[in-house]
């Protein structure tokens, strides 16, 4: 599992020549296998403890204006995953499930035309969300990375390790 590390202090995480690599999003869907350690569990000034986190997703044409990504948050002493869009330049989420820190995900985002589909299954378990998005002439955009807040940053070193598995 490659690990994307968001040093503290900082939004972003690093692995540069890795994204550069895989800028670019032509597909209709993206998959990866996913795990948290402990490091992802913080504590913010209590109006920021549930600002949503970026974890992976991708963009058809700018990020801001229509997009797909999961987030993530230590909320409620419990890591949870969001999904997280901006449908014609408003930004909007919606709460799927916690998962256990230490464990590993399949996460899905697909591009059905008019939803998004996130998909998250362990070994076990699967729970799937369809959200309504809005038609775009755009069929592609670029691959969005680990990425920590809102106005926060990383309050400490966080690793969060994942695999590609999209088609």
């Amino acid at each position: 599992m490659m690990e994307f590390l968001i040093k503290k202090g900082t939004h972003y995480s690093n692995n540069l020549i890795h994204k550069l690599f895989n800028l670019l999003h032509f597909r209709k869907s993206t998959t990866y296998l996913v795990k948290f350690d402990s490091s992802c569990i913080y504590n913010l000034p209590k109006e920021d403890q549930g600002d949503i986190n970026k974890l992976f997703g991708f963009s058809l044409g700018l990020h801001h204006k229509d997009s797909a990504r999961f987030g993530w948050c230590w909320n409620n002493n419990q890591l949870e995953i969001w999904a997280y869009w901006y449908d014609s330049g408003i930004r909007k989420y919606q709460f799927i499930q916690p998962i256990e820190a230490g464990e590993s995900y399949y996460l899905e985002i697909k591009n059905l035309g008019d939803n998004w589909e996130f998909s998250i299954s362990d070994y076990v378990n699967s729970n799937k969300i369809q959200v309504p998005k809005s038609k775009t002439l755009v069929n592609f955009g670029y691959t969005l990375w680990p990425y920590f807040g809102g106005n926060q940053t990383s309050p400490h070193d966080i690793s969060i390790f994942m695999v590609d598995f999209s088609d």
